[in-house]
């Protein structure tokens, strides 16, 4: 999946000094897609069902990579919440999700 904003490509575009025509591997190595192997640690998304600016898709597609690859990953999502990260982590089951994660995975 190529990155790409949902309601104004030419964010994307910006960073990317252009659209993904002749930039195809650029876009792939700027994606987190490229990065997943069975050696990535365990991971916690959370991602808002109504966000407008990074598709929910791209977490799903991450998960699924990240699962594929036999890496442990758990995909928080959570309806009516756009592209806003204090809604997203003020949400008490983020919350809770983030504390039971860092708890098995830094508690020594």
């Amino acid at each position: 999946m190529l990155l790409q904003h949902a309601s104004d490509p030419s964010v994307v575009e910006d960073l990317m000094g252009g659209g993904p025509t002749g930039r195809g591997e650029l876009y792939r190595m700027a994606s987190p897609l490229a990065l997943v192997t069975p050696a990535a640690a365990p991971h916690l998304l959370a991602h808002g069902n109504a966000d407008d600016i990074v598709l929910p898709g791209h977490s799903t597609a991450f998960a699924a990579a990240l699962h594929a690859a036999g890496v442990e990953v758990r995909l928080l999502e959570l309806p009516g919440i756009g592209h806003d990260g204090h809604t997203l982590y003020g949400a008490e089951e983020v919350k809770s999700e983030v504390l039971d994660f860092f708890t098995r995975h830094l508690n020594p």
